[in-house]
């Protein structure tokens, strides 16, 4: 969590067309104001495209109004849409236990998964 949305490249780019062209950004306002983020970056490997989730950052004053769970699904729908397919590989370095669960949650054969679903093949 944080005080406030920092300052990243994303926002303040002077060139946000080049800033964009790897990336997707969803952003949650409140009163014209921005209270969260998430941010995607396709990644380019082997001749194929992984989607790399990013980052989740939601104001303090914030968590806890389910706010997460939209902004990263409408994200990540964009996303997909934009690869114009409903598989692909998908990467997360999770830093919290949540991100790991949300993971295990969202996706399929998702690996480490919380529940011991899945084992490393």
């Amino acid at each position: 969590s944080m005080d406030s949305v920092p300052t990243h490249c994303v926002f303040s780019a002077e060139d946000a067309r080049s800033v964009f062209s790897n990336r997707i950004v969803s952003v949650a306002f409140e009163n014209d104001h921005p209270v969260g983020f998430t941010a995607m970056v396709y990644l380019p490997y082997r001749g194929e495209t992984v989607l790399h989730l990013g980052l989740t950052m939601i104001k303090r004053s914030h968590r806890g109004r389910r706010i997460q769970s939209p902004l990263f699904t409408k994200c990540l729908a964009l996303s997909l849409i934009n690869l114009w397919r409903m598989s692909c590989w998908i990467t997360n370095i999770a830093a919290s236990p949540a991100g790991i669960g949300a993971v295990s949650d969202y996706f399929v054969d998702a690996y480490p998964d919380y529940l011991g679903r899945k084992r490393m093949s």
